[in-house]
């Protein structure tokens, strides 16, 4: 995305030439104001000529600038969008994907999917009001670019600001295939028997489970490198949902893999929540559901670990050391239904912390951690 702006009354105009010397775009007022925008594919390693003059010849001034496309994650996610703006996307999975802006206050925008430079689809207000709502088919490790623009009283402007979703909404996995789940965590909808390949970005206590699966038995498992099995689980969250409660290690391969109950078919969310951090010197974190934590304490000594405020909800706790040494573990040992560990900790190492709720992962509650 290239364009002018600041022009003070110049009328900018700008032209782009291919390698070769060959004229590939021109404008003049695209993005709005008087501004020119050049927005065409192009290949990286390759160079291109821009002419930029004012219309007409006229002299003056303005800011020419230059705006690389943005990266969606290989399983998606969400985008926020500031002016025209491109973005490189490779999914993860061969399938049906939807891409949706929404958040978009009085701008307009419009969704634009390319392979190359072929336009496979676009759309302007599918979504209701002034948002943009295309769902497409597309082939896992192939690169699509997704354009993103905005009208203004009915003409292309520059000016705008959306959030973009882009979600898998499914297609049918052929043996083989093989999916992602990002590095840092998040969910991804997923559609009959799925393998995932993990590279997880931090060490820690990683939680993963599934949801929304309409009825169907998902059951999760995961290995590591070797094939060995770390976890696996049927229908430990909430309603027939899996839930696998896992210790990985950051930049190590692990393969997760889902099926449903009795060799089916189905539909479901994957998520997958990393590792939270607790400050050195201690302090109160909320706990949502089962979650784990890393804590590398500023000081040694004694330190003490308590759930509170947990209403009906029933937390269990556990300590790990950087071995994964059980070091504590409690249900009810505080008051109400609360864990209570007191351990003994050096300054400097990291330890880790699991956080969980009777017969499901589903609870709330406050962890405290303080220094004795």
């Amino acid at each position: 995305m290239i364009y002018s702006s600041d022009n003070g009354g110049c009328d900018p105009y700008l032209e782009m030439y291919d390698p070769v010397g060959v004229l590939i775009d021109e404008d003049d007022d695209a993005w709005g104001n008087r501004d020119a925008l050049l927005d065409r594919y192009v290949i990286a390693g390759n160079t291109y000529k821009i002419i930029a003059t004012c219309y007409g010849n006229d002299s003056g001034s303005y800011s020419l600038i230059a705006k690389p496309p943005g990266h969606v994650n290989s399983g998606g996610g969400d985008e926020r969008v500031s002016g025209r703006s491109g973005f490189s996307f490779t999914p993860s999975q061969t399938g049906s994907w939807t891409f949706m802006t929404s958040n978009s206050g009085s701008s307009d925008p419009f969704i634009s999917v390319y392979e190359g430079q072929e336009r496979l689809a676009n759309d302007d207000d599918g979504a209701g009001g002034f948002d943009a709502l295309l769902t497409i088919d597309l082939n896992a490790g192939t690169m699509y670019s997704i354009y993103v623009g905005f009208y203004k009283d009915d003409e292309p402007s520059g000016e705008g600001n959306t959030s973009l979703s882009v979600t898998f909404e499914g297609g049918e996995a052929a043996p083989g295939d093989v999916g992602e789940i990002p590095g840092n965590g998040g969910t991804l909808r997923l559609r009959g028997p799925s393998i995932l390949m993990f590279e997880p970005n931090k060490t820690g206590i990683w939680i993963l489970y599934t949801s929304d699966s309409g009825g169907f038995d998902p059951m999760l498992a995961m290995h590591d490198s070797g094939g060995e099995l770390i976890d696996d689980d049927d229908d430990g969250w909430v309603e027939l949902d899996a839930l696998l409660r896992v210790f990985v290690y950051a930049g190590e391969l692990y393969t997760v893999s889902l099926e449903f109950y009795n060799g089916g078919s189905g539909s479901c969310t994957l998520t997958a929540v990393p590792s939270q951090d607790i400050p050195g010197s201690g302090g109160s974190v909320q706990v949502n559901n089962v979650t784990g934590y890393t804590f590398t304490p500023n000081q040694s000594g004694t330190w003490e670990f308590r759930t509170s405020n947990n209403g009906s909800d029933d937390p269990q706790m556990a300590i790990f050391d950087e071995e994964i040494n059980v070091l504590g573990s409690d249900d009810d040992g505080g008051d109400n239904y609360n864990a209570l560990i007191t351990v003994s900790l050096n300054a400097g190492e990291t330890y880790h912390i699991l956080v969980q709720f009777f017969e499901t992962g589903v609870g709330t509650c406050t962890l405290n951690v303080t220094r004795k």
